[in-house]
């Protein structure tokens, strides 16, 4: 159990030094510029959008289908696990929709500093980053899926 949860802590670490490296290489290219900010907002975006829905979908996915695999079996458990996919992409589907139609708006909330080329530029990546969504859903599933079947490995190299 020790030796499991320090390799989870280093490769935790790892991956956030890789993240930090990212933003490194981010700030040697563009430096502090319209284009850099435009791009971390765009990012940004969409992550926080779904995190508060990710989140509790993940926390309630664990013990729902732990108790349907116990009660019901495991083929009833990936049932469940295949239906909340399909359910959460028709919603991620409409998040996105909702997203095109509202860019300007929702990147006036986030970035209300943005004006003229910049908020243009802002308003036309996060409109690509919205399509995001969908993988960032799934991984908030699988990763409670995998801690579920014990891996714990790949999930600690998402961050």
């Amino acid at each position: 159990m020790k030796k499991t949860a320090m390799l989870i802590m280093l490769i935790t670490v790892f991956s956030k030094i890789f993240g930090f490296l990212r933003d490194i290489v981010l700030s040697y290219f563009y430096g502090a510029s319209d284009i850099s900010d435009v791009y971390l907002i765009a990012i940004a975006i969409p992550q926080v959008i779904l995190a508060f829905f990710g989140t509790g979908i993940a926390t309630g996915y664990i013990p729902l289908y732990s108790k349907i695999e116990q009660e019901q079996g495991s083929e009833k458990g990936n049932n469940y696990t295949n239906n909340l996919v399909n359910i959460v992409l028709m919603l991620c589907t409409l998040f996105i929709i909702l997203g095109l139609l509202f860019t300007y708006q929702i990147v006036k909330v986030f970035a209300s500093g943005f004006e003229g080329e910049t908020l243009e530029l802002a308003v036309r990546f996060t409109r690509i980053s919205l399509f995001g969504i969908y993988f960032n859903a799934v991984i908030y599933i699988f990763t409670g899926f995998l801690q579920m079947k014990g891996s714990y490995y790949i999930p600690a190299l998402i961050g």
